[in-house]
C-alpha cells in the first residue's frame, strides 16, 4: 500500500520538473520506497496526470506528458504555466500542500490564494511577500532553490558547496535541510548537518552549487524543527548558542519588557526600575547591533567579549564628537 503522501510527492517532482526524465530507480530514491512501492506509484500516477515513457536498453524513462493539455487537471495546468519566480513563490505558498493533496486541490482555491493580499506563508508558518522572495533571486541560482526544495520534500541528502561570510574559499557541506525561510530580506537554509551534530542556517546567495545525493536519506533528530529557525530574536539561527544577558535601563526598560521573546528568556525586574533580560543568542554580531542600537539604555553584561565589542564600538564613537 503506497500512501496518498507518497503519491503527491512523486507527481510534484513530474510536475516541478516537467523536461526531466525520471526512472523508475530515481524515484525510488528520491522517495525513499522499495522497488515494489516505486512501480506501484508509476501505475497510480498514470491515472493522474499524463506520463510520457521513453525506452533505453533495459531503462524505462519517465516525463510528465505536458503537451497533452486536455487530459492535465487545471490546477497542473495553472503550475505548468507559471514562470520560474512564480513557481518558486508558488511552493513556498503550498508548502504544506502536499499533506493535503496538491492534485485534489480544486483550481478555485489556488486562484483565490493568488488573488489575495500579496503574502505567502509555508508549512511552518513563516510569511513570505512574493516580492521579497524573487527580487534579490537570480536566474543561474533558480535550479538550485528547486534542488533544495526536492530534498525537503524527499528527504534526500543535499551536498552543497558553501562560502561563509568570512572565509576565503567554499567549503562542501552534506545537509539535511529542515525549511527554507526569509530573515531581513534574505533567503536562508536551515539544516542538520550530522557531522556537527547540529542544525544552522546558510545563506542562499552564498550557495555556490547543490546536488541531491540521491542514494542517501535523512531522518531528522526529533529535537530539529523549523520553528528554530527563527528562536534568535536578532538574526539568523547557526549551531553554536550562547547565553547573554544585558540590563536595560530608563523607559527603553518598559519597551523591551512588553515585547514578545523567545521561550526560555527570563526577565528580572530591578529596584531602579531597570529590567535584566536573560536568553539564548545564536548570533552575536546581529545582537551587538541590537545592543548599540540602545544607545546609553543597554549593559551587556555577558558573555565578555561581546561586552567589549560593544564597549570599544561605544568609544570609536565618542572619538568623533571630540
Amino acid at each position: 500500500m503506497v500512501s496518498k503522501e507518497t503519491i503527491d510527492k512523486a507527481a510534484f517532482i513530474f510536475i516541478r520538473h516537467p523536461d526531466l526524465f525520471f526512472t523508475r530507480k530515481d524515484l525510488q530514491n528520491m522517495l525513499a520506497i522499495s522497488k515494489a512501492s516505486a512501480c506501484r506509484v508509476l501505475n497510480e500516477l498514470s491515472g493522474i496526470i499524463p506520463l510520457e515513457e521513453k525506452k533505453e536498453g533495459n531503462n524505462v524513462f519517465y516525463r510528465l506528458k505536458a503537451e497533452d493539455t486536455e487530459s492535465i487537471y487545471d490546477s497542473i495546468r495553472l503550475i505548468l504555466s507559471l514562470s520560474d519566480n512564480e513557481r518558486l513563490a508558488l511552493s513556498l505558498l503550498l508548502g504544506s500542500t502536499l499533506k493535503n493533496s496538491l492534485l485534489r486541490t480544486p483550481i478555485e482555491t489556488l486562484k483565490r490564494k493568488f488573488e489575495s493580499a500579496g503574502m505567502l506563508s509555508s508549512d511552518n508558518n513563516i510569511i513570505y511577500s512574493k516580492k521579497e522572495l524573487t527580487q534579490n533571486i537570480d536566474d543561474a541560482s533558480l535550479p538550485y532553490l528547486d534542488t533544495i526544495f526536492t530534498s525537503i520534500e524527499t528527504k534526500t541528502v543535499l551536498e552543497v558547496e558553501y562560502k561563509g561570510a568570512f572565509s576565503d574559499h567554499e567549503k562542501s557541506h552534506q545537509l539535511w535541510p529542515v525549511c527554507l525561510y526569509m530573515r531581513n530580506g534574505n533567503l536562508y537554509v536551515y539544516a542538520y548537518e550530522e557531522k556537527h551534530k547540529g542544525a544552522t542556517s546558510y545563506a542562499f546567495s552564498r550557495i555556490i552549487n547543490a546536488t541531491l545525493k540521491y542514494d542517501e536519506h535523512y531522518i531528522l533528530p526529533n529535537d530539529i524543527k523549523a520553528e528554530d529557525a527563527l528562536n534568535d530574536p536578532f538574526g539568523v539561527s547557526t549551531a553554536e548558542k550562547k547565553k547573554a544577558t544585558v540590563q536595560i535601563f530608563n523607559k527603553q526598560a518598559f519597551f523591551e519588557k512588553e515585547k514578545k521573546w523567545p521561550d526560555g528568556t527570563k526577565i528580572t525586574e530591578c529596584d531602579d526600575g531597570s529590567i535584566i533580560i536573560s536568553l539564548s543568542i545564536s548570533d552575536p554580531f546581529a545582537f551587538k547591533s541590537w545592543a548599540l542600537s540602545l544607545g546609553k539604555d543597554c549593559l551587556v553584561l555577558e558573555p565578555e567579549e561581546i561586552a567589549g565589542w560593544v564597549k570599544a564600538e561605544h568609544e570609536e564613537a565618542l572619538k568623533l564628537y571630540k
